[in-house]
């Protein structure tokens, strides 16, 4: 196709600028703006790219089997280890201020029990509403990792891992914005696939239906509920979301708001301020670079490109912290 189309069209420098994020996501090159990545670029929660924009669709492309001793190769190369070299992501770069901070989500979220789309689907009953101001250290740029089951010993394990920069390429200063209203909020109704607005993709949805089993969570991707589930809700939960959430039904599915809550934690490790020679969207390449290495060294179960079945487990607080700061300074 892009043969056919070639001399027939020309994709400006600026257009080039906006798709690379995810171009890059998919270890594509310059010369692949395919439907796909189009599609991924106007909806890009279901792909796990930031934006502001409306999301829906979903894709069938799998990019990060989780690795032991290297990280699965990008675009022709391999990228070493996350903390083994920092000049790999931010090369020529001096130490930027960070700042970490860590958050229970029952310090972070109120939940309200509310009636559910459809009698169907009784355990997706529950609102989730920030309970945290515009506060300086929920203000972007940086990156957070979600960890579940916060009262499993010894410790906590990452399930996901996100970026956020307050809004896309050109959009003004990264440091701004409100992460748990933007990202966090979405991110618990999903990963514990209870909230009353979650929807999820047609592809989803058929996984679902194929499961040979009466488990609850099979009744999201019935016929008979499509029309309220299979469409943008307000949040969009990907297919490694849901079955994290199968996996973890005995804890998930009947606990109540606070008890619920008491699972998952947030650790977001955040640049304070730029330096001089850095403008706004050289701070947001440095933060998706940095989000792209972690993403690759830890594979979590609920982040898209993460296969289903080859995620890594165990990944500690301190790890993603060390590792979250080493990328970004």
């Amino acid at each position: 196709m892009l043969r056919w189309l070639q001399g027939r069209y020309r994709v400006s420098r600026e257009v080039l600028s906006e798709f690379r994020p995810v171009l890059t996501r998919f270890g594509h090159g310059d010369n692949a703006i395919t439907p796909m990545v189009v599609d991924a670029y106007r909806y890009p929660d279901i792909y796990d790219i930031e934006s502001e924009g409306p999301k829906k669709s979903t894709s069938k492309v799998r990019g990060y089997s989780a690795a032991v001793g290297k990280v699965p190769p990008s675009q022709g190369e391999a990228d070493p280890p996350v903390a083994a070299s920092v000049a790999a992501s931010v090369a020529g770069s001096s130490a930027r201020p960070i700042e970490t901070v860590h958050y229970g989500a029952r310090d972070l979220f109120t939940v309200e029990e509310v009636p559910p789309p459809a009698r169907e689907l009784p355990f997706m009953n529950l609102s989730f509403r920030s309970r945290l101001g515009d506060q300086d250290n929920l203000k972007g740029a940086g990156l957070y990792g979600i960890f579940f089951d916060a009262e499993k010993s010894p410790a906590p394990g990452l399930i996901y891992v996100g970026l956020f920069h307050n809004g896309k390429t050109g959009s003004g200063t990264p440091f701004g914005g409100n992460i748990l209203r933007t990202r966090w909020e979405k991110h618990i109704a999903t990963c514990s696939m209870r909230g009353s607005n979650v929807g999820i993709s047609s592809r989803t949805a058929r996984s679902l239906l194929a499961l040979q089993d009466s488990h609850p969570l099979r009744a999201m991707g019935a016929p008979s509920v499509a029309d309220v589930i299979v469409r943008d809700r307000g949040c969009n939960a990907g297919e490694n979301r849901v079955f994290f959430a199968r996996d973890n039904w005995a804890i998930l599915g009947q606990a109540e708001g606070d008890r619920l809550l008491s699972r998952f934690s947030f650790s977001y490790v955040r640049l304070t301020s730029g330096l001089a020679h850095d403008d706004d969207d050289d701070i947001r390449r440095v933060v998706g670079r940095a989000e792209e290495r972690l993403k690759r060294a830890f594979a979590p179960i609920c982040n898209f490109e993460t296969r289903v079945g080859h995620h890594r487990s165990g990944i500690a607080v301190g790890e993603f912290v060390e590792a979250a700061r080493t990328a970004l300074c």
